[in-house]
């Protein structure tokens, strides 16, 4: 799927390098084909910094408490290619890749604890968790100019459309320290959605320098319908603010 988002994204930025030297579409502040490059920054990390408890009233009694950290802001590079179709409505497909990490210590118990000691009567079970994946997302956003294409001068935009997130190469690394302080390792990654689907909703601006290179800063707000990672030991972020910028031609 990555490959033929590169395919359809590389000849986009053909046709658009065409257009603007055969179309006679120079004097158009927005063409009606562009394309470029981009860089996305979250304000937030892609996974919930969070303490997360579980019980489970089986015999014996199980409980689970772990304390996730999301690594990093999780910067996206990628695409953007844009049709123009009327004086103020283009489509762009912006497809960024990202890797999203996270750690987390979890503990195990299984047993009753006597409130009425100090000391935890439970046995517990130490998990120190390492999980790292790589994600693509691509939004497809209808854009509405606050110019003509054809005016002069710089211009804001808005857009709104659905995103695709493609989830792959998760790998996870345990550490365990059992009851008895031996240790094992486990390197099976944790459950994680392949695909989810969201919403996402944007405001920028377009700038044009001299030769007709196109500054492209935005704000972007997604909506995720579902979470890419759901389990105790890490869970993502539904709602994610990012800050991104392109350069087109």
């Amino acid at each position: 799927m990555i490959r033929r988002i590169r395919v359809i994204c590389i000849f986009l930025v053909g046709a658009a390098g065409a257009a603007g030297q055969y179309s006679g579409d120079a004097r158009s502040h927005v063409r009606r084909f562009s394309a470029g490059a981009t860089v996305g920054v979250p304000v937030r990390s892609m996974v919930r910094g969070e303490t997360v408890t579980q019980s489970f009233a089986t015999t014996p009694p199980l409980a689970i408490e772990s304390e996730n950290t999301g690594k990093g802001l999780s910067p996206g590079y990628g695409l953007v290619a844009q049709v123009a179709f009327a004086r103020r409505f283009a489509l762009a497909v912006n497809p960024l890749i990202r890797k999203a990490r996270y750690t987390a210590f979890t503990v195990h118990y299984a047993g009753t604890d006597n409130p009425n000691t100090t000391q935890d009567e439970r046995e517990g079970t130490n998990v120190n968790e390492d999980t790292e994946g790589r994600l693509l997302d691509v939004p497809v956003m209808l854009r509405f100019y606050g110019r003509d294409r054809e005016e002069d001068g710089h211009r804001w935009f808005a857009g709104i459309g659905p995103v695709l997130r493609y989830a792959s190469k998760v790998r996870t690394y345990r550490l365990i320290t059992h009851p008895n302080q031996t240790t094992s390792e486990d390197n099976t990654p944790v459950s994680y959605k392949k695909r989810s689907l969201g919403t996402v909703v944007g405001f920028g601006g377009q700038f044009v320098d001299a030769v007709g290179i196109r500054i492209v800063p935005e704000v972007r707000y997604t909506r995720w319908w579902n979470s890419t990672f759901g389990s105790v030991s890490g869970r993502s972020r539904r709602d994610q603010i990012e800050i991104l910028l392109s350069v087109t031609f």
